[in-house]
């Protein structure tokens, strides 16, 4: 399949970005107008759907000649937050819902915002791409503002914790190899935030230090309700 450029916020993308905000805002209606049982049903679909990103990822990638080293393992930092944002549906884990919060406000909502992508509509990559990401930000408003399942003292620590660890083990497999998951190793080749956060290794530590900044950010609004 030939393949278009993909072009940030054109109609496409802005078409994904209005998609997102509608299933965010009819999944939040849900759940607090009391519609229990579809909400539940709207919860396991869109578990369903970024538990099965990875494979039907790799599927893609396979039936396209786009898979590569750099994307055949589900350790990019949105696969996990996919897996992590899929299992707190089904479990509603606070643990699994606060982290599916934090990072999936300030990690994937990036990525939604300035995609690492190539691929135009209608490639089957564009799909996979935004059906991962989209959900992973859907899922982080509605485990707030839907399920209202909030933050709890010490959630930033949490999640600089287990973003420290991800960052080991993506690191430990691009040494290995010689890939670039959780671009440890090489910034993305189309525009994002990284560009702006100095040359490698240093945006590493400067994406640590903004992550730092934004999950603290990210609880402020329940400090209150903490204390």
């Amino acid at each position: 399949m030939s393949a278009q450029p993909f072009h940030v916020f054109g109609v496409s993308h802005v078409t994904v970005l209005l998609i997102t905000l509608l299933a965010t805002s009819a999944m939040i209606t849900l759940s607090r107008r009391n519609r229990q049982i579809a909400a539940r049903k709207a919860e396991w679909l869109l578990a369903l759907l970024l538990l099965l990103e990875w494979p039907s990822s790799f599927i893609v990638g396979w039936s396209t000649n786009t898979l590569s080293m750099d994307n055949a393992l589900p350790a990019h930092f949105c696969d996990v937050a996919a897996i992590i944002g899929g299992l707190a549906l089904l479990t509603k884990k606070r643990e699994l819902c606060e982290l599916i919060y934090l990072w999936g406000l300030t990690g994937t909502i990036q990525g939604l915002i300035t995609p690492a992508l190539n691929f135009e509509f209608p490639h089957p990559v564009f799909f996979t791409f935004f059906a991962l990401h989209s959900g992973v930000v859907i899922t982080a408003f509605y485990m707030v503002l839907g399920l209202q399942i909030t933050p709890r003292p010490g959630a930033v620590k949490r999640a600089m914790f287990w973003l420290v660890v991800y960052a080991a083990i993506a690191g430990t497999i691009d040494a290995v190899l010689g890939s670039n998951y959780g671009f440890m190793r090489a910034k993305p080749p189309t525009a994002s935030l990284l560009d702006f956060m100095g040359p490698w290794p240093w945006y590493i530590l400067s994406l640590g230090l903004l992550a730092l900044v934004l999950f603290t950010l990210l609880t402020l609004p329940f400090r209150k309700r903490q204390a």
